[in-house]
């Protein structure tokens, strides 16, 4: 007789323990490498932020220290520090009244402006006190700002839109002056121009960089307009090249300014970094702790960024002025397309700075090459057949167009010379000037003697 068999026990389910285990085994080891890879992240940040720390007080205590020296431009010379009477001479003139300037053409506000002779007369005489400390200024060849570096973001750069008052001013004044045959006075408010434009560069960042270029810019206007039909005799040329060679041979170079603004960038990061470790802000305490976290790896990534993108400026520094905007490009656009919060608000300045200091340093070239055939016409009675035969009497050595790369272009005709740069385009246009918003043409100085 069969024993009929057991029935057998019914399956036993899997045990929820055992399930949650098998999947914390496979979770745990990506989960560890994970907290593994972000905490030596964050000991990597720390010492690339330590490394700061260290370095920018340093950096800040050289700039600090550094004496700058720049050209004597008025006689006799002066001892003491140039700024204070130029942050003096700023001062008074940002208090001037809007309406004691509208004789100026610059300040007039009409499209077509005409200088009113009786309102420049009046402001002439009453700015006397201000022209007077500039000029002391001048004889002063130590310049030492007053810039707050270690006031982080709020870094005070003073007196910059007051600057480019200032160069709008002795631009319109020079013109005038000359008109009314008062050759002393418009070649001291070229020099004063000149020489304010290069005093509010020193120790500055981007920005006195560019402020610097805009107010040369005004007084290379003034002065080709004045030599495009002018009478100005031997002395005031003799002045005007002095001046000329002075600031050129000591002239700034921008990538001074953006090592000031590297250091500027520095700070920021560590003042965010450190504001944010003392538990300043608006953020629950779990919140702050975890963003403080993301801070501190984001602001290694910036002080990484920061180096490269400061080794692409150096690398731009060493190179003939007219490759440096397309080299600033190139530097340029890897932050372009993945910025940092900082490099997002620095690149549309850096972007035109490499370009205007181009311009601007052709334009100041062309100023010394049209005073010189100013001043051979002066002695001769006609220009010289060649840019050539100005040297060496006229000009030490004949400069190539710094914009282009290939020597200024050059021709005389109807009593008339025009020697110009073959501008952005780089292209010989024959002197045809450049017309508004465009770059086919050529950027021409004329210079033409009054009977």
């Amino acid at each position: 007789m069969n024993t009929p068999e057991a029935p057998s026990p019914p399956p036993r389910p899997v045990s929820h323990r055992k399930g949650w285990w098998i999947i914390a085994a496979t979770v745990t080891p990506f989960a560890a490498l994970l907290v593994i890879l972000f905490f030596s992240a964050w000991v990597r940040a720390g010492r690339v932020l330590d490394v700061q720390r260290k370095a920018v007080p340093e950096r800040v205590a050289a700039l600090r220290s550094q004496r700058v020296l720049r050209p004597n431009l008025f006689d006799p010379a002066e001892e003491g520090n140039a700024w204070e009477l130029e942050t003096r001479a700023l001062e008074a003139l940002a208090a001037l009244p809007a309406e004691d300037l509208e004789g100026f053409p610059s300040f007039s506000g009409d499209e077509h402006p005409n200088p009113d002779p009786a309102k420049i007369e009046s402001t002439l005489k009453k700015i006397r006190p201000q022209i007077e400390d500039l000029k002391h200024a001048l004889r002063r060849r130590w310049v030492e700002p007053n810039y707050r570096y270690e006031e982080h973001v709020g870094l005070k750069m003073p007196h910059l839109s007051q600057a480019i008052r200032m160069g709008k001013l002795l631009r319109d004044g020079a013109v005038y002056l000359h008109g009314e045959g008062k050759l002393n006075e418009a070649v001291d408010f070229i020099v004063l121009g000149l020489g304010l434009a290069d005093h509010i560069v020193v120790k500055g960042s981007l920005v006195p960089g560019m402020v610097g270029i805009v107010v040369r810019s005004c007084i290379h206007e003034a002065l080709r307009k004045i030599l495009a039909a002018h009478h100005l005799d031997t002395a005031s040329l003799q002045r005007l090249a002095r001046t000329l060679d002075l600031l050129e041979s000591a002239e700034p170079n921008l990538n001074e300014c953006l090592r000031v603004d590297d250091l500027f960038t520095r700070l920021v990061i560590l003042d965010l970094v450190d504001h944010q470790l003392k538990g300043v802000g608006d953020f629950t305490a779990g919140a702050s702790f975890r963003h403080w976290f993301s801070l501190r790896i984001m602001m290694a990534e910036s002080v990484e960024a920061q180096d490269r993108f400061m080794e692409g400026v150096e690398r731009v520094s060493v190179l003939p002025l007219w490759e440096r905007p397309a080299a600033g490009r190139d530097v340029l656009a890897p932050f372009e397309h993945h910025p940092t919060a900082i490099h997002a608000l620095m690149l549309p300045q850096l972007g035109r700075a490499w370009r205007n200091a181009a311009e601007c340093s052709m334009e100041h070239k062309l100023a010394r090459l049209a005073v010189a055939l100013a001043m051979h016409q002066a002695e001769h009675g006609t220009y010289p057949a060649k840019l050539a035969d100005l040297v060496p009497r006229y000009l030490s050595t004949l400069t190539i167009d710094p914009y282009a790369g290939q020597p200024f272009g050059y021709s005389v005709t109807a009593g008339a010379a025009v020697v110009y740069s073959f501008g952005e385009d780089r292209d010989d246009d024959g002197g045809r000037p450049v017309p508004d918003d465009d770059i086919d043409g050529d950027v021409v100085w004329t210079v033409k003697r009054l009977k």
